[in-house]
Order: structure tokens, then C-alpha cells, then sequence
């Protein structure tokens, strides 16, 4: 589903709305956290977010990251910082909202290791 192809950030955008929805869907318990973290690099790959930020449409930026910041919780936690340094290099006004969310996952992941 989310090797779709891609040619506009709203191409993209559709794609992130339609995951985050089967996301918030899934039943917590049973859901497979690292078949969600697989799916989810397929939906954000570099040259997407090159298109992104060529693109360079604020709205439509802040909405796939706002998103993506919503379902992050879904993908296993050693995971979720390299996530945020991907959604870190994507043009949006979340930065300093993603840098709060690393410095509160850094002491989470020192209380779970």
C-alpha cells in the first residue's frame, strides 16, 4: 500500500492520513509493532521527504508530520529516535516539538534499558 507512488506532497499526505488511520484502528495489544515501524520507513523514505521539502508547502508538511507524530507511539520504542530524526528533516514548524519528544523518549529509553 505505501509503495504507491508519490509525486506530490498531497500524494503523500493521503498516503499518511490513510496509515494513521488503520494505525489508531488496530487493537493495541495485537498489534505488530515492528510490522508497523516496517511500514512506516516504506511510507517515509528519503526521497519522499526530499519531495517534501523541494515541495516546500508548510501546511501539508506540518500536517504528515503532526501525523506521524501521533502513530509514533505504535512502532517499539528503540526505534522511536531515529524516527524523529527523520521526521526532524522534514520543512515543518514541529522542530522544536520533535526536539521536546527526544529528550523525553532519551529518559524514557534510560529507564527501560
Amino acid at each position: 500500500m505505501f509503495e504507491q507512488p508519490v509525486k506530490t506532497p498531497e500524494d503523500l499526505l493521503k498516503l499518511v492520513l490513510s496509515a494513521s488511520d488503520k494505525i489508531q484502528r488496530m487493537d493495541i495489544y495485537r498489534m505488530n509493532k515492528e510490522g508497523i515501524k516496517e511500514e512506516l520507513d516504506l511510507l517515509l523514505t528519503e526521497e519522499r521527504i526530499s519531495l517534501l521539502n523541494d515541495f516546500n508547502e508548510t501546511g501539508i508538511n506540518d500536517a504528515i508530520t503532526r501525523e506521524l507524530l501521533q502513530v509514533m507511539p505504535a512502532i517499539p520504542t528503540s526505534s522511536q529516535s531515529n524516527y524523529l530524526k527523520k521526521l526532524q528533516t522534514i520543512q515543518s514548524n514541529y522542530v522544536e516539538i520533535i526536539r521536546r519528544r527526544e529528550e523525553e523518549l532519551a529518559g524514557k529509553v534510560f529507564w527501560e534499558t
